[in-house]
């Protein structure tokens, strides 16, 4: 009985340090996020509030749940290459376009040009994952 009791135990601490090291990691992978949303894109755009480091979290998980890409070999591809949602590439080229639009009319020159460089980047990616030549 005490053999079972001790296995019982010992699954149940595996399952719970398993969980405490998987919110771990997630917390861990929201910290850029948290330090980039508050510094940068509070300064940057009107109307943007602050958010703590579980709703940068929340974000996080919401933000792959809706637009993950994906990063195994197609089953049709026997090459092995990887792909990517090329519509993501797209709407995120654009997003960048549009805040590099903004900032220039704003009169915020480094990030209207960091924003626009970013959107250009999101053509060479765009064309590289299309293997548009």
């Amino acid at each position: 009985m005490k053999e079972i009791i001790s296995a019982v135990l010992v699954i149940l601490g595996s399952a719970f340090a398993g969980l405490f090291l998987i919110l771990l990691f997630g917390f861990l992978f929201s910290l850029p996020l948290y330090w980039l949303w508050n510094g940068c894109l509070v300064d940057a755009i009107d109307g943007v509030n602050e958010i703590t480091l579980l709703q940068a979290f929340g974000i996080l998980i919401l933000s792959n749940l809706l637009f993950k890409s994906s990063t195994t070999p197609s089953s049709k591809e026997k090459s092995g290459d990887w792909t990517m949602s090329s519509w993501m590439i797209v709407v995120t080229g654009l997003l960048y376009l549009y805040i590099s639009i903004e900032q220039g009319y704003k009169g915020n020159v480094p990030f209207c040009i960091m924003y626009g460089a970013y959107a250009l980047a999101n053509v060479g990616l765009y064309m590289s994952v299309t293997k548009w030549n």
